[in-house]
């Protein structure tokens, strides 16, 4: 009787050390997941608020199930209290689509049942298609429909916050991208049209560069087929190819308006359009396949491969540099092939320039990192050493400088 008490005692015991054991979190920074690589998984990560925490990677809490979610919220403030809750952000992943609204109000009841609407956690839903979550076609008109939503840019599953060190690195890596670009523009092309052409450049660049995690993200998200991909890179790449036939010849528009009248102008629409297909889709075609192949297959996924938000943090700032080689000499090649150039030959529909030849070798060797992402590697430790070498050698220089000149104003004055 006695030992059979014994059993039930240890087995009560055993129970409750299973029931009542945290969940093993993983807490360092260096191992957190790259968790928007991983949109089909049934997971929940958080992301806390932390200075130097990449945005791109989260602590995975559990499945995407409310309950399980309450028992590792349970954990988390066993372990480490509501200070890492507070702010935070709840990413839930392997949603279907359509039903973001309702998952949100079941883990903001959750939040609220637990006392814990203070923190100001927020909810964010990254859902994916039925049709890719079950590995089944959806047929009709809902299928299409919920491919094309999943198609466009969404700002929940996207968007990510620019970093300094990506902004920063971006500008300057693109100040020196596209001076040939602008020195081209001005030698070929009258100072007006070489002016608008430039300034709608760099505003289309600017832009690109602030969102370029962002589109990064969309470009390369998860369920996304080559042809879909290939198309999102065309539509980025068509306004610097429509820029630079429209601003590159508006004096001859301008010309042509004030000597025939709008009325002229507007009835030419239809055989510029036709010659723009005929000349610049296959500009447009060569510029993508460089972008695709190069930017989206080679740096983009090597940047959201990454492992661990130190890792991603310098990915994300050095991957500009490690473009500028590249897109310098796109820089040079896709005015050259979009603006009036001599026809070398015709390959059916499409005239064949000297630029157009330049950008399918560059799209070729650029496919390399594509294949070899791992080329890049290097990179980061060299960024990494060389951020140790600047906080060791400029923080002092900054620092004698600023006392020197503290001494100075408090003497003169």
């Amino acid at each position: 009787m006695k030992l059979q008490r014994a059993w039930i005692f240890m087995f009560v015991l055993v129970f409750i050390s299973q029931t009542a054991t945290p969940q093993n979190i993983d807490w360092s920074p260096e191992n957190r997941i790259s968790f928007r690589t991983r949109l089909f998984e049934n997971e929940t990560y958080l992301q806390p608020i932390e200075k130097d925490i990449d945005n791109s990677v989260g602590i995975r809490l559990s499945t995407n199930s409310p309950e399980d979610f309450r028992k590792s919220l349970l954990d988390v403030l066993e372990s480490k209290g509501t200070q890492p809750l507070k702010n935070s952000k709840i990413y839930i992943l392997g949603v279907e689509m359509n039903q973001e609204k309702a998952v949100r109000e079941k883990f903001s009841a959750v939040i609220k049942d637990m006392n814990l609407a203070d923190l100001n956690i927020q909810i964010i839903v990254l859902s994916v298609p039925p049709a890719v979550l079950k590995q089944m076609s959806i047929q009709g008109a809902q299928s299409v429909f919920q491919n094309i939503k999943y198609f466009f840019p969404n700002l929940a599953k996207d968007y990510q916050t620019p970093t300094w060190g990506e902004l920063s690195s971006g500008f300057n890596a693109n100040l020196l991208i596209e001076v040939p670009t602008i020195a081209f523009l001005f030698q070929q092309l009258p100072g007006l049209d070489a002016s608008l052409a430039a300034t709608t450049h760099a505003a289309i660049i600017g832009s690109y560069i602030v969102f370029q995690k962002t589109i990064g993200n969309w470009i390369n998200r998860p369920g996304t087929s080559n042809k879909a991909m290939f198309l999102k890179q065309a539509i980025l790449s068509f306004p610097f190819v429509l820029n630079f036939n429209i601003f590159g010849n508006f004096s001859n528009i301008l010309n042509f308006v004030n000597q025939n009248g709008y009325d002229a102008a507007l009835a030419q629409i239809p055989n510029q359009i036709s010659n723009f297909t005929s000349t610049q889709s296959f500009t447009l075609f060569l510029q993508t396949l460089f972008y695709f192949s190069f930017m989206s297959k080679g740096i983009r996924n090597w940047v959201n491969n990454q492992k661990g938000s130190e890792n991603v943090r310098i990915a994300r700032t050095v991957s500009n540099y490690n473009a500028v080689p590249f897109l310098v000499l796109d820089a040079i090649f896709l005015p050259l092939a979009s603006t009036p150039q001599q026809s070398l030959m015709s390959l059916g529909y499409f005239d064949v320039n000297l630029g157009h030849l330049l950008l399918a070798s560059l799209a070729t060797v650029g496919s390399i990192f594509w294949f070899k992402p791992d080329l890049f590697d290097p990179t980061i430790r060299w960024y990494s050493n060389y951020e140790k070498w600047k906080q060791k050698h400029f923080s002092n220089w900054l620092k004698t400088t600023s006392q020197n000149f503290t001494s100075t104003c408090q003497s003169y004055f």
